[in-house]
């Protein structure tokens, strides 16, 4: 079993809009199911960071308190052996989180191949604090809605809606959107978005802000 640290992180490590707190009632220490409740700021938005080192955080929920606890569940698969996390809480939306930022896709990397999307064919999407997601599916614009629960899983619960071109042949638009609606724990490091998927949650699809 996973070992798994609860870092509380002081105030005075943070700027004065800035400050830690500590991760409330630990529920689960299973390395694929691991959750706990957190006790939110009213008006304040809030970040789960995630490090393997202390050294490099990765953003893993996003919440608007309302002054009570929340749940927070971290559905990625790959940990490694030893997970600490922090809250960090803002009055202002912060800038550098899954939200209004073009994602552009990079990479599919899957438990037997990684798959590219080919030169020039650009598969993007764009989180709206209000749950609506949208950007380009290769030769195609598409929009939907996408709710977050408990923190970290992206539930893309709706059907997507899209224009009708047909693409090229070598095109990952079918893809694209299989991928999506598998979907699961994500995260989030400076640039780069990871979202987690398939039914064993083995398999990422790799972003960078556009």
């Amino acid at each position: 079993m996973k070992n798994i640290f609860i870092l509380i992180v002081l105030n005075v490590l943070f700027s004065i809009n800035i400050k830690g707190q500590e991760v409330g009632k630990i529920e689960s220490f299973n390395s694929k199911d691991i959750s706990f409740r957190l006790k939110t700021a009213i008006g304040k938005y809030h970040l789960v960071h995630s490090s393997k080192d202390l050294k490099t955080w990765q953003v893993v929920a996003h919440f608007l308190g309302d002054g009570k606890y929340t749940a927070f569940k971290d559905y990625r698969k790959q940990f490694g052996e030893s997970s600490f996390y922090r809250l960090v809480t803002k009055p202002a939306p912060f800038k550098d989180g899954l939200y209004e930022r073009e994602w552009k896709l990079v990479a599919m990397h899957e438990p037997d191949k990684s798959i590219f999307p080919k030169s020039g064919r650009v598969h993007s999407i764009e989180f709206g604090r209000d749950g609506r997601v949208g950007g380009r599916n290769d030769c195609n614009r598409y929009f939907g809605k996408c709710s977050i629960e408990k923190g970290n899983w992206l539930n893309f619960n709706t059907p997507f809606g899209s224009t009708l071109m047909f693409c090229m042949s070598g095109s990952l638009d079918f893809k694209f959107f299989e991928a999506l609606k598998l979907a699961k724990g994500y995260e989030v490091e400076g640039m780069k978005l990871r979202i987690y998927y398939g039914k064993e949650v083995n398999s990422t699809m790799e972003f960078e802000a556009g």
